[in-house]
């Protein structure tokens, strides 16, 4: 036997273990109905969503039997994707498909898919069901004004159809709510402006053996700072990912006289700071608490300091500049957390409150001075 013969017999048994992987993964437990019975325990071989709409397989271990949605009333499996069937008429043609349930209650929303496209049908008892179309034949958008008809009858909730956007995770997420009677925020891009107030103490590495330095070791200084902000929600959940560009000038200036010294500290600094955060909001009606956590860079474009130590001794002063290097890094990075709340004006506009804690990471091979900042944040959104 040649040497690629035996690599062939090396790699079938592997190909043929990732084969019956693969078939097991598609085939899961479930259930298929008919008019008047259920058959549950079974295998279901699912597929993509165009076959799934077409056919249901069972897999009989010898073999597989299918059917259509002419044969059977709905299949699913277990904890996992329901398909129905229902004859509606797509394209001008009217035909059977099995839809897939996304939602089960009052109101039911399915979804299809097929070659040509994708849709989306709402039903309600006996006396709704339709095709919620995403652009009429002019292709103006249309799927909004189906959603304000067809949940007239709880208003609250019309004003957040404007954030509805047409996929499965946005409509599920609303015809979840419509069925529940919640009236709460729907998630969606928010930018805004921001106002804080900004306690920033000053850390002197260990490094620092100079008592210039060490006199401003814990020193802590407060301006106020300004910026904009950005909140991207994280699919329709209320994770999102809130960053803001926040610029703010500190001045720090110290004296100290000891042992026949003074000690003369002056430093001013204007920073660009970048939150990047992962946001939590536990959302009510009106007054929403949130959490924020993630990291922070810090850009120092603008920054002098100084330190001087003057002797005196006998009618003679000394003035010796203590350090003549750059005292603050160029960039710096941490971390970030803070809470606050949310006060919704309406379902665009929203005031916050936040009390946030930066923490820059210290560089202790290099001799600068660092900080950690407290922060009281205002902002509202456009």
């Amino acid at each position: 036997m040649d040497v690629n013969n035996q690599r062939i017999w090396h790699i079938l048994p592997l190909f043929v273990l990732i084969l019956l992987l693969n078939t097991s993964a598609l085939a899961q437990r479930g259930f298929y109905a008919r008019d008047t019975s259920l058959y549950s325990g079974i295998k279901i071989n699912m597929s993509n969503k165009i076959t799934n709409a077409l056919q249901c397989t069972i897999d009989l271990r010898d073999s597989l039997l299918t059917f259509s949605p002419d044969e059977i009333r709905s299949y699913g499996i277990q904890n996992g994707e329901i398909y129905v069937s229902k004859k509606v008429e797509y394209n001008g043609i009217e035909q059977a498909y099995f839809l897939e349930r996304l939602i089960n209650g009052p109101t039911k929303l399915y979804f299809l898919a097929t070659k040509t496209g994708k849709t989306y049908f709402v039903e309600r008892d006996s006396t709704l069901f339709v095709e919620l179309k995403k652009n009429d034949d002019s292709k103006t958008v249309i799927y909004k004004k189906q959603l304000h008809e067809i949940t007239s009858d709880f208003p609250e909730i019309a004003d957040q159809i404007n954030f509805v956007n047409y996929n499965r995770a946005a409509l599920t997420r609303f015809f979840n709510d419509y069925n529940q009677r919640l009236d709460r925020p729907f998630p969606h891009i928010r930018f805004g402006a921001l106002a804080a107030w900004e306690n920033t103490r000053l850390i002197v590495s260990e490094k620092y053996i100079e008592p210039a330095y060490q006199l401003v070791n814990d020193k802590q200084e407060s301006s106020f700072a300004v910026g904009l902000f950005a909140d991207i929600p994280i699919m329709t959940t209320y994770f999102s990912l809130h960053t803001e560009a926040i610029l703010v000038k500190h001045a720090f200036s110290y004296f100290e006289e000891a042992d026949s010294k003074g000690i003369d500290f002056v430093a001013n600094i204007t920073s660009l700071k970048i939150p990047v955060l992962l946001r939590y909001t536990f959302v009510t009606r009106k007054i929403s608490p949130f959490v924020n956590a993630g990291g922070v860079l810090a850009y120092n474009f603008k920054k002098n300091g100084d330190a001087y130590v003057t002797s005196f001794n006998n009618d003679i002063v000394k003035i010796n500049t203590a350090y003549n290097q750059s005292l603050f890094s160029d960039f710096q990075s941490g971390i970030a957390a803070g809470l606050g709340l949310e006060y919704h004006l309406n379902a665009r506009h929203s005031l916050f409150l936040e009390l946030r804690y930066n923490k820059f990471l210290k560089k202790e091979s290099i001799q600068t001075i660092d900080n950690s900042d407290l922060q009281v944040i205002t902002s509202i959104n456009f």
